[in-house]
């Protein structure tokens, strides 16, 4: 697939480049002004008002590329440049910004509130500042001449074909300060955000600890393993107050992890037991009344205890060994 910058290159750059140009100086002592039109050249030399520009130590500076120059990589350069530093306090106030969400973490809420507002402030004085450096952009005069397609300005002319070099050396510094200080902003602008909402996370994280906290103190074992398998999961929802955490079994402190392990256990012997006893019922051999009472039996414990399947999916993910064959019956019921 054929590249614009190649297109570009190719048919708009090269061409400039390769056009030839006639250069007069004004006889006042102005400047020197380039000519791409032989016909305009002749006829401004005519006028008397122009006369050709002193050439020495033309041969000497001839072989010499020009820093401006455009050539082939001109429109990737951008992005080999080392970053800009700006012109801000920018640089010094990030380096405070923590490089990771864990070390971010790490901050109290107060701490990261404090951060964020110095991030703000500093993001309207580079505002103030940008606002500032477009009027010193806009100021240049003359414009450095540029080359331009249904409106949109694709790039600059090359240093060696502004008529104008010291307003171009101007506007190049000007803008790349603007530049400098745009990104700036951004910066700023975008940590403030990051550091809030690891504030936000910080918070929330503090107050899912207390909640689960509470949850232990003031619910059982079976309890607290009665909304895992409410969920038919290892995660439930905890509502606090207005807020709503999601607990995991890893949330929970290792004292009430084994305690939920021991209850489910207790519950599944349970439940295994009442089933042995009913698939050991003979109907022939025990009769009808004998199995209905060990199928009651059954349907009791699970009533009670819970049901076997969801049971033994809860036990399976907080780690529970029900290896043995005297559980393999429960998968089912």
């Amino acid at each position: 697939m054929i590249k614009l910058k190649d297109i570009i290159k190719e048919y708009v750059i090269e061409p400039l480049l390769e056009a030839e140009t006639y250069k007069l100086k004004k006889k006042d002592g102005g400047k020197v002004v380039v000519f791409t039109n032989k016909d305009n050249y002749k006829k401004a030399l005519k006028s008397g008002d122009y006369e050709e520009p002193d050439t020495k130590g033309g041969e000497e500076e001839k072989g010499k590329e020009d820093p401006g120059k455009l050539s082939g990589s001109d429109f990737d350069r951008e992005a080999d440049k080392e970053e800009p530093k700006g012109d801000s306090n920018a640089k010094v106030l990030l380096d405070k910004v923590p490089n990771t969400y864990k070390e971010a973490q790490q901050m109290s809420p107060d701490e990261l509130e404090n951060l964020a507002k110095e991030l703000d402030a500093e993001g309207e004085k580079v505002d103030a500042e940008v606002g500032k450096q477009v009027d010193v952009v806009n100021s240049i005069k003359p414009r450095p001449m540029a080359l331009n397609q249904g409106g949109i300005t694709l790039a600059l002319l090359p240093r060696d074909k502004q008529p104008d070099k010291e307003a171009y050396d101007k506007y190049q510094e000007a803008n790349q300060k603007l530049n400098d200080l745009k990104r700036d902003r951004e910066k700023l602008n975008d940590q403030a955000k990051r550091m809030r909402g690891i504030r936000q996370d910080v918070i929330d994280g503090e107050n899912a600890e207390k909640a689960v906290s509470n949850l232990e103190k003031n619910e059982s074992p079976d309890d607290i393993a009665n909304r895992f398998l409410d969920q038919d999961s290892d995660v439930f929802y905890l509502e606090d107050g207005d807020d709503e955490h999601e607990v995991s079994f890893e949330d929970l402190s290792d004292g009430m992890q084994k305690k939920i392990k021991d209850a489910l256990q207790k519950r599944l012997d349970a439940v295994g037991d009442a089933l042995k006893d009913y698939d050991e019922i003979d109907v022939s051999e025990d009769g009808t009344e004998a199995y209905k009472k060990a199928q009651e039996a059954f349907y009791d414990a699970q009533e009670e205890h819970g049901d076997g399947a969801g049971m033994m999916r809860l036990a399976k993910d907080i780690g529970m060994d029900v290896s043995d064959d005297k559980y393999d019956r429960l998968n089912y019921y």
